[in-house]
């Protein structure tokens, strides 16, 4: 081990913002997923799926209302591509708060002989496998690529 910690977060809600900058203050590498919902998160106009606890209520937004863990600073924030290496149809993008790209799949756009379904073979919970697709089958992408280059370079935080 050398002394940092990784963590890749699908979703998290708006209290947990101290809770994410707390991790990143104690050395903590923290990935998520930027989204399903191919909104630009630089640019945010209409919010249609809040709340969270039913059907959503169409509202307009403005840069003020950030989208956590995402647009929480100091996150690495992670768009979806496809078998094509572009933009997955469903992925949120945005300049400068997403920093990488990595393979989330793509089922509608980007349909290939070597990918057949377009989508990414993942773990289910229970063991075994699926086919899914999603900012959330990145992320991992990008967490595990980070946690590369820390072993490769042997760079280290203080133990405490």
């Amino acid at each position: 081990m050398t002394g940092l910690d990784f963590t890749h977060l699908d979703l998290a809600p708006n209290a947990e913002q101290r809770a994410i900058r707390f991790a990143i203050s104690r050395g903590v590498v923290v990935v998520a997923a930027a989204g399903n919902f191919a909104d630009d998160l630089a640019h945010p106009t209409q919010d249609i799926i809040s709340p969270d606890t039913g059907p959503g209520v169409p509202r307009d937004i403005t840069n003020a209302c950030a989208v956590v863990p995402v647009e929480v600073p100091g996150v690495i924030g992670v768009s979806a591509d496809g078998n094509r290496e572009i933009k997955s149809y469903y992925s949120s993008y945005g300049s400068g708060v997403i920093q990488l790209v990595a393979p989330g799949g793509d089922s509608v756009l980007q349909r290939t002989a070597a990918a057949p379904n377009g989508r990414v073979l993942s773990t289910v919970p229970g063991g075994g496998y699926a086919y899914a697709q999603g900012t959330s089958m990145a992320t991992p992408h990008v967490t595990g690529v980070a946690a590369l280059i820390e072993a490769a370079t042997a760079r280290s935080r203080p133990a405490s």
